[in-house]
C-alpha cells in the first residue's frame, strides 16, 4: 500500500510516495510432504564414509569426523568445505560499544570447534535419514540436533533443534553455514529486501523477490562488520556462472546472509583493505541473528532490546530444504 501525492509540490512531483506499508496475510506450510519423484536411493558405507546416491546425485558424510562434506549433482560439487553450525557474526560497532563482543566470546569458535557425530537413520524407498549432532565446546552442555532427510529428487531437508545450557551468554546468531565455490556469485531471494534488514530493523524492507551479486552485499564500513542480512526469507537461490544452482527454502521462513567472507574473516580485518579477494561464497542460513540495537553506541544501551536477542539457554527449532539443480 502506498500514499502518493495527487499534485506537484515544490518538493516532489505528483505520484511521489509519501508513505508505504505492507500487510501480510495467511501463513506458509511448516514442512513439505516427504514424497518426491525421482530415481531410487542407494546407501553404501565403508570404514570412513557414508554415501547416499540417487539417479544423478551423490552426497557424502564422514563417519570419522561426522562432517557432511560433499553435495555433488550432475558431476558438479557444491560444497567447498563441510557444513558447519555457526553462532557468531562479525561484531558491529554496537556489539563492541556495549561489550557484547566480549560477553559472548564463548560463541565465536563454538561452531568451528564443535564435535560432530553422524549416524545412519531410517531408510525407505522415499527417503534416507541421517542423524547429526553438533556438540559445542561451551561451559555447560549444548547440543544442536540436525536430522537430515535426503529424498529421491535430491532435495535435502535440514530439521534443526538447538538445546541450550545453563548460564550461557546471548548468541550473536544461530544457524548453519555453507561454503560454496566462488563461481556461485549471484543470488535471488523471496523475502524482505532489497536493502539489508534485521529482526529489529525490517519495517522498511518489504517482502518481494529481489536479486543481487554476492559482492554487492558487502557494505564498505571502515572496519568490516556484519552486513547484508535478510529476514523473512521464504526462498533463496544461489546461481553459478558456469551453471548449476542451490536453492534454500524455509519452513516457514528463515534468515539468510550471502557474503564472500566468513564472520571470522571479517572479524579479523581491521580495515577493508585487509580483506583479500575471496575464493568462496559463504551462505549462512539462520534461525535468527541478534538485532542491531543502537539506542546509543557506547554503553549497554547499544545492545539489541531483550526481545531481539538469542538466549544461550533457550531451545530453538528451525527447518529448511536445500536442493542442488
Amino acid at each position: 500500500m502506498e500514499v502518493q501525492l495527487k499534485e506537484d509540490t515544490c518538493w516532489a512531483k505528483a505520484g511521489y510516495a509519501v508513505a508505504k506499508g505492507q500487510f501480510i496475510t495467511g501463513s506458509r506450510e511448516k514442512l513439505q510432504d516427504g514424497k518426491k519423484t525421482g530415481g531410487s536411493l542407494k546407501v553404501t558405507e565403508n570404514f570412513s564414509t557414508l554415501i547416499v546416491t540417487g539417479s544423478d546425485f551423490e552426497y557424502r558424510f564422514s563417519k570419522r569426523s561426522g562432517d557432511f562434506y560433499s553435495i555433488r549433482r550432475n558431476s558438479r560439487e557444491y560444497l567447498k568445505a563441510p557444513v558447519e553450525c555457526n553462532f557468531w557474526r562479525a561484531s558491529t560497532d554496537n556489539d563492541r560499544g556495549s561489550k557484547q563482543t566480549y560477553r559472548s566470546m564463548i560463541w565465536r569458535y563454538a561452531g568451528a570447534n564443535a564435535a560432530k557425530w553422524t549416524n545412519k537413520g531410517e531408510i525407505s524407498p522415499e527417503a534416507v535419514e541421517i542423524d547429526m549432532k553438533f556438540i559445542l565446546p561451551t561451559t555447560s552442555q549444548v547440543v544442536m540436533d540436525t536430522k537430515i532427510t535426503i529424498r529421491r529428487d535430491g532435495s535435502i531437508l535440514f530439521d534443526n533443534t538447538y538445546n541450550g545450557g545453563e548460564n550461557l551468554p546471548d548468541m550473536p546468531e544461530a544457524g548453519l553455514m555453507f561454503i560454496l565455490p566462488e563461481s556461485f556469485d549471484r543470488f535471488q531471494w523471496h523475502g524482505r529486501g532489497e536493502h539489508e534488514n534485521y529482526i529489529d530493523r525490517k519495517a522498511s524492507a518489504f517482502v518481494g523477490t529481489y536479486q543481487a551479486k554476492v559482492s554487492e552485499r558487502m557494505v564498505p564500513y571502515l572496519m568490516p562488520q556484519e552486513c547484508g542480512n535478510m529476514t523473512g526469507v521464504r526462498r533463496l537461490t544461489i546461481a553459478g556462472r558456469n551453471g548449476g544452482s542451490l536453492t534454500f527454502t524455509g519452513f516457514p521462513e528463515m534468515e539468510a546472509n550471502v557474503l564472500p567472507y566468513t564472520p571470522e574473516e571479517m572479524e579479523l580485518a581491521a580495515h577493508q583493505k585487509d580483506l583479500k579477494p575471496s575464493e568462496k561464497t559463504v551462505v549462512r542460513i539462520n534461525y535468527r541473528q541478534t538485532g542491531v540495537g543502537g539506542d546509543d553506541t557506547w554503553s549497554l544501551n547499544a545492545r539489541a532490546h531483550e526481545e531481539f536477542r538469542i538466549k544461550g539457554d533457550g531451545t530453538y527449532h528451525f527447518a529448511f530444504e536445500v536442493k542442488p539443480e
